[in-house]
This record gives C-alpha cells, sequence and structure tokens, in this order.
C-alpha cells in the first residue's frame, strides 16, 4: 500500500495545497497522512486559524489524517522542523514523502542532499559564517564551493532538502516524490496569481477580510475557515499580544531568557534590552536585528522565550502526537495501526498522562503555546480552549 505523507503548515489551506495532494493522489497515493504544525508556524508567528479548522480544511480536500507536528518543532528551524515531521509520519507507516518544489526535479534534490549532508559542506560553511557572512549566503555559497553548481533555491527546494537529509539520517527508508510548485511564490506578499502564496491569503484575510479570500480557497474549505471566524478561534494575530510580549521580555530576568532554545550567543540579551526600550513588535525586532540574527530567528526566539522552550527539548523526538482530523479511509488505518506506532497518536491531551515524563514536558509546552495562541486572537479566548476539542471527523472518503 502507498502511503504518502506530507509536512506541512496550510496556514490557511489553499488550491495550490489542494493542488499538491492532488498531484500525490494521482501519482498512486492510497493513503494520504499529513503532518500539521499546530498553533505556530516555523517563522514564529500564530497560525490565522485553530488547528482543528486548518485540519478539517484539509481533509475535505484530499488528506486522510491529519496529526499535529507537535510544539516546539513546528515553530523550529528547518533542521528540527523536517526531523520531527519524518519522526510522525514515518512512525504512522508512511512509505512516501511528498512535498511541494520550486525546482521540481527530485533527483536534482537528491544529490543535492547528499552535498549538504557532507564534511566538505559542514566546514566550508562553518568556515563561512566564522569568517562573517551571514547564514543564508554562506549556505548557498558552501555548497557552489563544493559542488562547483549552484543549488535548487526555492524556499520549498531547501526545506525538501531538510526532509530528504532528516529520513536519511533517521533511516527512515522512504521514497521521495515532489511536485513543481504553481502561482505565487511562497513569500509573496501580493495576490499576483490565480493560486497566491499563503501569506497573501494571510495578509488579505487580516486586512479585508474571510469573505475577501474565498476565490483562493478550495469550495469545500470555505464552510469550516468561515465558522471559525464566526465562533472567534480566526484570525489570530500576533499583534494582539505585543504588549504582553514585550512585558515578558522587559520583566523577564536576563539569565532566564539566555538559557531558551533560541537565546544563546547572546540573543536573549539584545532580546531583553530592545523591550526596555520599544514600544511595539515591529520596534522589537528593529532593534534586535543583526546580520546574524534573521527575522524569522528573532520571532522564533521571542516566541522560545515566552513558551520556555530548552535547546535540550528539540533535541529529542516527538513523545506524542495530536489527532486533528480524519476520513473514513483514515479511521479504518488508524485502527490497524493502533497501539503499534512508534510515536503514539493521542487523540485528547489528558491521554498523555500515560506516556511517561518526556511527553509531559511535551504537553507542558504544547499547553503554553496553545495558552499564547488563544491571547492573539482577536477576542482572547480561555487558556484551555484548545485542550477541550475534539478530532473532526468526516463520514466520508
Amino acid at each position: 500500500m502507498k502511503i504518502t505523507g506530507v509536512i506541512c503548515e496550510f496556514n490557511p489551506f489553499h488550491k495550490g495545497h489542494e493542488y499538491l495532494l492532488e498531484s500525490l493522489r494521482s501519482r498512486g497515493a492510497e493513503l494520504i497522512v499529513c503532518a500539521m504544525s499546530g498553533s505556530f508556524v516555523q517563522r514564529g508567528e500564530p497560525a490565522i486559524a485553530d488547528k482543528y479548522t486548518r485540519a478539517a480544511m484539509a481533509v475535505m480536500c484530499g488528506a486522510d489524517i491529519v496529526l499535529e507536528l507537535p510544539f516546539p518543532f513546528c515553530a523550529a528551524s528547518a533542521e528540527y522542523f523536517a526531523a520531527a515531521g519524518v519522526a510522525v509520519l514515518s512512525a504512522t507507516g508512511v512509505n512516501t514523502l511528498g512535498f511541494g518544489s520550486e525546482c521540481g526535479d527530485i533527483e536534482a534534490l537528491l544529490a543535492a542532499a547528499g552535498v549538504v549532508a557532507g564534511r566538505d559542506f559542514a566546514e566550508c560553511y562553518r568556515r563561512r559564517c566564522l569568517e562573517g557572512e551571514g547564514a543564508a549566503a554562506a549556505y548557498f555559497r558552501a555548497f557552489r564551493e563544493v559542488a562547483g553548481h549552484d543549488m535548487p533555491s526555492g524556499s520549498n527546494d531547501i526545506l525538501g532538502l531538510e526532509y530528504i537529509k532528516a529520513a536519511r539520517r533517521a533511516g527512515a527508508g522512504l521514497c521521495f516524490e515532489t511536485i513543481k510548485r504553481v502561482g505565487s511564490a511562497y513569500r509573496s506578499g501580493e495576490v499576483d496569481s490565480d493560486m497566491p502564496s499563503a501569506s497573501a491569503i494571510r495578509k488579505l484575510i487580516l486586512t479585508s477580510g474571510v469573505g475577501s479570500v474565498n476565490r483562493y480557497i478550495p469550495e469545500a474549505a470555505i464552510r469550516p475557515l468561515g465558522a471559525a471566524f464566526e465562533r472567534g478561534t480566526a484570525p489570530a494575530d500576533i499583534y494582539n499580544a505585543e504588549r504582553a510580549i514585550l512585558a515578558y521580555l522587559r520583566l523577564g530576568s536576563p539569565e532566564a531568557l539566555r538559557d531558551t532554545a533560541e537565546g544563546a550567543d547572546g540573543l536573549g540579551d539584545r532580546l531583553h534590552r530592545a523591550a526596555l526600550c520599544s514600544a511595539g513588535l515591529d520596534e522589537l525586532l528593529d532593534r534586535a536585528s543583526a546580520k546574524n540574527y534573521t527575522d524569522t530567528r528573532l520571532r522564533r526566539a521571542v516566541l522560545f522565550c515566552l513558551a520556555d522552550v530548552k535547546k535540550a527539548d528539540l533535541k529529542r523526538w516527538p513523545d506524542y502526537t495530536l489527532l486533528l482530523a480524519a476520513n473514513r479511509r483514515g479511521l479504518e488505518y488508524l485502527k490497524k495501526i493502533r497501539g503499534k506506532t512508534k510515536i503514539p497518536i493521542i487523540t485528547k491531551p489528558a491521554d498523555v498522562r500515560a506516556l511517561g515524563e518526556g511527553a509531559a514536558r511535551q504537553r507542558y509546552l504544547s499547553e503554553r503555546a496553545d495558552a499564547l495562541w488563544t491571547l492573539m486572537l482577536q477576542s482572547p479566548a480561555p487558556a484551555g480552549e484548545l485542550a477541550r476539542a475534539k478530532p473532526v471527523i468526516l463520514k466520508g472518503d
């Protein structure tokens, strides 16, 4: 049985994502399992809608099972994001990993992954960073120096390389398929095609309302997204909590900030000092910025400070994953593998009690993340709002 896995954010699910799932299905996927970011995404920002809504949208448009890519991995750098996603999917029996890419050339990506996983590349990259090059520039230039040609350089190309590296490192034995991206560029903030990026869709939602994006969302997914807005579990926006963020960074001890996952090499102290003289989040990020601190790393550092994420939390495998949504075909498969998965699949946070100390730590971090996320809604919700939610189950295939 060909079981295809997808590591994703679906923030929100749109027609480009539908195209990806349809393309994977046309290549013979008999079951599609998604490992999807929960309340926060890789840029260290809140997902625009709650995780159950986004998962339901995916199952209504081609996925069979959506599992949570747990916090803090879902908000971590590409290496940890990819490793956790591969771990969750391979533990559930996935044998093929599918992803979108700008180049659409799986052979080129497999070859490039071999280069960036090698010692020569690691040494060259480290040397360039020590010489003062920014991390991104050093990465691409090191590849060219070692391989003799440029690497696939799109955002999804780079993420695809990390998926391949993570699977090889874990000995997951996965096959890989890539689908060439269509529509706007991944990070494009403008609605410049019939398939704009998720970034552009989020921007349009926040400025013009959810109804303004209906033409870019698959028809089956419009209703659940609209329902989330009606009940108040969307939209989430980090700026709704910027005073709370500034207060935490101002009043927290520099030592505690320094001890968080992204707070080393002076960044924790830098955020504390910046918070003391900043009146808003943008000013904070601007004051804390430096050549070796990208905007994404700064946002991630802020989030990890607030959520109390330590470096050790990223060095371990996920201890469990939460079922967010499934259809009838997905449920039948889950029944077959019940109790046999290397990473337990739970349906409610209370199930964690039976899983041990590591799972308790993961639940603690997840609860902090969800509590933060509910503060970022237009009308803040209680901290335990998401803990009471149940998986979305669709009766059809």
